[in-house]
């Protein structure tokens, strides 16, 4: 009462044509090498459409390695299957859209920049041309679009960081903390701006130039959003058996809880950029950063005065047993 003859020739076409190539080359290789054959397939429903199916078998062969039979089932997967299609479709599609908008944010950062430069040029050519004719109006007119040039440069630059954050970044290595937030501090001047920068940090596996930009930004924000002469900014480091934990902490104004979700998105800033400059893609960068590296960053809420944000970054196990026998090649 078979509906079809059950036979290798009738079994090969019902499968769907693409299918038939991998299906015969992975049975093949099982009857030769013994390998595992199972392998997902479509097979034709008497309606003409196609379904998917897990199909799975064993050979058994003689003494001379000769295959005698094959048993086996199949099994219908095929809503598992729709539903896994759709996902795997809905992922590229979500990279190439990703994709789309950071090609963009390079061109137009990049291609907006030499009007921008001509345009600042201008100014400077009328302002040295109207020197000592300006009335003191016109004088706070220059002034105010010379700064409103040098705040869409900042974006600019900042739009054209977040398009290049993360890419083209090289392995993981060990890195001295302790060395690389001296040197940060000497970069951004801390001392010199009144601010002192404690730290006791150990040397972690990590991708140096994402954790040397992640902490630039963050001890950069508490300096500039500070608004007081001075200050403290604490570096922390904790570590669970399955990341590291790194805080950086200051005792400014601290971020308001309304603006807790907005922070960490692009053009953001806690104050007016009349009162406070900068461009709003730090915070934007570090996370985008940091989630490239499986990681997280949050406010930590914990902290009474200013502000304290941390971020996680999943430990290498490869890396860190590395280092470890290295260490311990040192010390013999």
């Amino acid at each position: 009462n078979l509906e079809v003859k059950a036979s290798k020739q009738n079994f090969v076409r019902m499968l769907h044509p693409d299918d038939r190539k991998p299906a015969a080359t992975l049975l093949q290789r099982h009857l030769n090498g013994r390998s595992r054959f199972e392998i997902e397939y479509r097979i034709q429903h008497k309606s003409g459409e196609y379904l998917w199916f897990l199909g799975s078998g064993q050979a058994a062969w003689d003494a001379k390695g000769k295959p005698l039979r094959m048993v086996g089932s199949i099994q219908k997967i095929q809503r598992r299957k729709i539903a896994e299609i759709a996902i795997n479709r809905y992922a590229e599609d979500l990279q190439r859209s990703n994709e789309d908008l950071e090609q963009f944010a390079y061109v137009a950062s990049h291609d907006l920049k030499a009007p921008l430069r001509g345009i600042g040029n201008l100014a400077q050519w009328i302002e040295e041309n109207m020197a000592g004719k300006m009335d003191p109006e016109t004088d706070s007119y220059m002034q105010l679009l010379k700064g409103r040039i040098s705040r869409l440069e900042s974006l600019l630059a900042g739009l054209l960081q977040y398009s290049r954050a993360g890419v083209g970044e090289i392995q993981a290595q060990s890195v001295d903390l302790n060395q690389l937030i001296g040197n940060i501090s000497d970069l951004l001047c801390t001392e010199q701006q009144g601010f002192v920068v404690n730290f006791e940090l150990p040397k972690i596996f990590v991708q140096q130039s994402m954790i040397t930009q992640v902490l630039q930004n963050l001890i950069g924000n508490s300096i500039k959003h500070h608004l007081g002469g001075s200050g403290q900014i604490n570096i922390g480091y904790e570590r669970s058996a399955t990341e590291h934990v790194i805080s950086v902490a200051d005792d400014g104004p601290g971020i308001d809880p309304a603006m807790s979700d907005r922070v960490f998105k692009m053009f953001q800033t806690l104050k007016p950029r009349d009162e406070v400059e900068g461009s709003g893609m730090g915070l934007a960068i570090v996370k985008k950063l940091i989630e490239r590296c499986n990681g997280e960053v949050w406010i930590d809420r914990e902290q009474q005065q200013g502000c304290c944000i941390k971020f996680s970054l999943p430990i290498d196990e490869s890396m860190a047993e590395q280092g470890n026998s290295v260490l311990n090649t040192a010390i013999q």
